[in-house]
């Protein structure tokens, strides 16, 4: 800037002592012309005259030139700001002509966000941004609503990436006069983390409708539907660790099981029979496993898997379940991944709590059963006694008419028998009430007793029918 100053005095300068010379030529020739004195005063102050407007004009000139070269060293330094500005911006921008729709320039971030080459793009329709287009048309959806009522609002839409890999973005446009050419900036924003955040926020309260509000049969299968709503995801399984530590999969989408081709199909998969696939490996590691490779390790017969996600679900530490989705249109992402271990750590305490309740559940109805069955035994084993009472009364009030002494005798014993027998089973009632569930040690017990014990039970019921019942004193071998 100085050396281009200084040029410009020098230059100046020199026409100035040019102009002095032809000025001093000048005079001298009119002297010798005129030879007149006043006539060379006139023609000096001419020269004087036009020297002072052509100085001025000169000085007009000058700063006219200066302005302008102003002017275009700040149109110079605005155009350098605005270029760092809109390469070095996060967001994309894209300018487009109006016109024609071709983009005539875009940023290294929208270069970035649908994965070409800057030199890819520019020259190219607007068009090859987004997903769908009609061939027929000129321009994209968004683009005519931004050239009409939708100038400078933002727009929620979708790009494409140059792999097929689909993007939520907002733009804002708005125009601009470049050089003359109007063109439409577009300012995208990749807002793919937030949808896939909204999504996952909306499926977590679906989730947690489907856990109040749906029984265990259905429950899974309704979960395991908004996850594959969520995953864009075809195929899925969801299912739970057991107390054998087996997986149970009680919900498998419906089309799978109707083109597996497995003759014995099951919803158990002991431990044992686990192996080395995807879906193992991720409960034994306790974390994701995924490949958007078509799987090797596909047992026979079983729906090929192009891509999958396996995923356990974990609770304080330890996998309670796994989710499982498959053959997703596009590749799976750390994106997806995210999204499914915030839907997995959302459902884990939920789940955790439904499998306790299941098995408390389980539990209860073991012990009920259980209770059900001793109630019976118990109230069949009071009862005898109380049967052999009544009808040896019956035979003591005959005994004490006759009289029979011998008779009220036997009466009295079986009846006292009776009473012991029903004392005994009270007593023992009274202990197991107290102490809960026990487990008698096995103890050796002859036959005949066990025999005897149990016509004594029955004494009652064997005299009303006039049944007699002989027991052999020899050793029994069974």
């Amino acid at each position: 800037m100085a050396d281009k100053s200084w040029k410009r005095r020098r230059l100046s300068l020199l026409l100035f002592l040019i102009y002095l010379v032809l000025a001093a030529g000048i005079v001298g020739a009119g002297y010798l012309y005129y030879r007149n004195f006043e006539k060379m005063i006139f023609l000096v102050g001419a020269l004087l005259l036009g020297a002072g407007v052509g100085l001025i004009w000169r000085q007009q000139r000058l700063r006219f030139y200066r302005a302008r070269a102003q002017e275009a060293e700040t149109l110079r330094e605005s155009e350098e700001r605005y270029r760092i500005l809109f390469d070095e911006a996060l967001d994309g921008i894209c300018l487009a002509d109006v016109e024609t729709g071709l983009i005539i320039d875009c940023n290294r971030a929208l270069a970035a966000l649908v994965g070409r080459e800057r030199a890819e793009l520019i020259g190219q329709s607007q068009k090859i941004l987004h997903p769908t287009h009609n061939d027929q048309e000129a321009f994209s959806p968004t683009f005519k609503q931004h050239l009409t009522e939708k100038e400078g609002r933002i727009l929620e839409t979708q790009v494409v990436t140059g792999t097929g890999l689909i993007r939520d973005v907002e733009i804002k446009a708005s125009f601009l006069n470049l050089r003359g050419l109007k063109v439409l900036q577009g300012v995208f924003r990749d807002i793919t983390e937030r949808k896939r955040a909204e999504e996952a926020l909306a499926g977590q309260k679906r989730i947690a409708d489907v856990f109040l509000t749906v029984s265990d049969d259905e429950m899974f299968n309704a979960v395991l539907k908004i996850i594959l709503e969520t995953m864009q995801s075809p195929h899925g399984v969801f299912g739970y660790i057991d107390e054998a530590g087996a997986l149970v999969v009680p919900s498998m989408t419906r089309h799978i099981r109707d083109k597996c081709q497995v003759p014995d199909k099951t919803l158990t998969f002991p431990r044992d029979t686990w192996g080395d696939s995807s879906w193992p490996r991720a409960v034994r590691e306790k974390k994701p496993n995924y490949t958007n490779e078509i799987s090797t390790k596909t047992p026979k017969g079983h729906i090929g898997l192009k891509r999958h996600v396996s995923l356990p679900i974990l609770f304080r530490g330890e996998v309670i379940g796994l989710f499982q989705v498959a053959n997703k249109e596009t590749d799976y992402t750390e994106a997806d991944i995210r999204t499914l271990e915030t839907i997995a750590g959302y459902v884990a305490p939920i789940l955790s709590s439904r499998l306790h309740h299941q098995r408390h559940e389980e539990e209860l109805q073991k012990k009920n059963d259980e209770l059900t069955r001793f109630t019976y035994a118990v109230s069949h084993d009071l009862k005898s006694p109380l049967v052999t009472i009544n009808t040896f009364l019956g035979y003591l009030e005959q005994d004490a008419r006759k009289p029979d002494a011998a008779g009220v005798n036997k009466d009295v014993g079986y009846i006292r028998a009776a009473t012991d027998k029903m004392s005994r089973l009270l007593d023992e009632l009274l202990e197991l009430s107290r102490v809960g569930r026990i487990m008698n040690p096995s103890v050796e017990a002859p036959l005949q007793e066990i025999v005897k014990e149990a016509l004594d039970l029955v004494a009652g019921r064997i005299a009303a029918r006039g049944v007699k019942v002989k027991v052999t004193g020899k050793p029994i071998l069974l």
